[in-house]
């Protein structure tokens, strides 16, 4: 079941593309010139430089998380919630925010693509990028992929580059991209229909913005450089990580590309499925650079399952990889909460390929995942009844084991809505040692908004948290 909604999810939004209106693809402007060659180094004697540059590498603490999308920078934050579609800021001298969009005459989500804040919907991967804000989107009017950039103001608002050549890797999937380097980090998500079952493919590729020669193969300007594919029948969720000149590939993933087993009626919805039961997720963690031909496997498990989530990874600046396995405490066993917890492990992939654990939330009760980013760890021991409800208990904590913070998470923002209130979830959670920054998801009672996204800032201090809500973004009925 969980299979088919993905795919309807998908269809859904290409529809919607397709049919709404907009001003027409724009004109293709500011490409930058594909004549300059860059020349890859030795392979097996090159040691990659892990320093962080500012202008043009990907910061892993903010970015593409799931269904949202963050960006700070020293004077502003920036912000989407991929169902709305439309960009935000927070004005952090100003200490206010909104729609970014510089129009005065705009009325913004009545706008539609008029207003600079549309910036689509159908991928996370909002950048900030030598000075300016990148991003991808399809078009509303068709399934090309275009590549803008506009400046922090919301102005100036630019069409890159039309990379609708490469779009048929994402039309009918997942899609996630990362603007580092001089070039485009991807890893494409589809699945296919064959006999009745679905099958899921994963590619990860490069798209330089010059000519680069790449394992003495030549690249051209905004082509398409494939690094590796995985197939699997069980879902996958791959996440992209990035430290100096590598970049990480964490996916898991069974390997099956033929089902020769047993269907089986889907619990959840009744219909034909593939009995998994017995297929193992293989996990595996890869790293590359553009002087390397073939992607090095850093990390494999071969009984995995573990980095199935994509806020389950992490690496360090040095080009460490983290991880965190989420389970039982005894898998084998019932679901008890007293005497079988739920609780997170946190492992460092060693230089030898294995994993060594360096914290575990076992010894506390349980403990379930929000995420690990920046070295920090980030779980919440109320279950999932209490948090719907808005009653969360959050622990932070360095992969150390230093608690920065275990106590209730306030929700402020919220006495202004009164009982609307009929669901909160989390999603996602970025963090630091001194903050946190949360996407709230909720719905409501309110009929013209029945969906709404709060994007709250938290920040860690000696007395406790310090709330601040930084945007909202919303789902609007028309006629509601």
């Amino acid at each position: 079941m969980k299979k088919i909604s993905c795919i309807l999810l998908a269809l859904l939004m290409l529809l919607l593309a397709a049919c709404a209106p907009g001003t027409g693809e724009p004109e293709q402007t500011d490409v930058p010139d594909s004549t300059a060659a860059v020349t890859a180094g030795p392979e097996a004697t090159y040691a990659p430089d892990h320093t962080f540059i500012k202008e043009t590498d990907y910061d892993n603490r903010w970015g593409a998380l799931f269904d949202c999308d963050i960006v700070e920078t020293e004077d502003a934050y920036y912000l989407r919630q991929m169902s709305g579609g439309y960009l935000l800021y927070f004005d952090k001298a100003m200490g206010e925010g909104g729609y970014l969009c510089p129009k005065p005459e705009c009325e913004h989500e009545a706008g539609g693509e008029d207003c600079n804040a549309w910036i689509g919907c159908e991928m996370t991967n909002l950048v900030f990028y030598k000075g300016r804000l990148w991003w991808l989107s399809t078009s509303r009017n068709g399934f090309g992929l275009y590549l803008y950039h506009m400046d922090p103001d919301g102005g100036n608002r630019t069409l890159v580059r039309d990379l609708s050549e490469t779009s048929e890797l994402f039309t009918y999937g997942g899609g996630r991209f990362c603007i580092h380097r001089e070039g485009i980090y991807f890893v494409a998500d589809r699945q296919t229909v064959r006999d009745g079952i679905f099958y899921n493919h994963a590619e990860m590729g490069y798209i330089p913005f010059e000519r680069t020669v790449i394992g003495g193969v030549t690249v051209e300007a905004y082509d398409c450089y494939t690094i590796l594919a995985r197939d699997s029948l069980h879902s996958m969720q791959p996440m992209l990580r990035f430290a100096g000149e590598d970049v990480f590939l964490f996916i898991s993933y069974d390997g099956v590309t033929e089902f020769e087993g047993e269907v089986v009626n889907d619990p959840e919805g009744g219909e034909l499925i593939p009995d998994t039961s017995g297929i193992k997720n293989h996990d595996e963690i890869l790293r590359w650079n553009t002087h390397m031909t073939e992607p090095e496997t850093v990390y494999y498990e071969e009984d995995g399952g573990c980095l199935n989530l994509y806020y389950c990874s992490w690496v360090s600046q040095d080009g460490v990889p983290y991880f965190v396995d989420t389970r039982r405490l005894f898998p084998e066993l019932d679901e008890d909460h007293e005497t079988n917890p739920y609780g997170c492990r946190v492992f460092r992939v060693e230089e030898d390929g294995t994993k060594t654990e360096v914290l575990s939330t076992f010894d506390h009760g349980e403990n379930f995942l929000f995420t690990i980013t920046d070295g920090v760890l980030v779980t919440t021991g109320s279950d999932w009844e209490s948090r719907s409800k808005g009653e969360t208990e959050v622990w932070v904590q360095t992969i150390e084991g230093e608690t920065l913070y275990k106590g209730p998470l306030p929700l402020e923002y919220r006495k202004e809505y009164g009982e609307e209130l009929k669901g909160l979830w989390f999603s996602p959670c970025w963090a630091t040692r001194e903050k946190m920054v949360f996407c709230m998801h909720e719905n409501t009672t309110d009929p013209k908004h029945p969906m709404r996204y709060f994007f709250v800032e938290y920040r860690i201090t000696p007395d406790g948290l310090v709330e601040t809500l930084l945007g909202e973004s919303r789902i609007t009925i028309a006629n509601g």
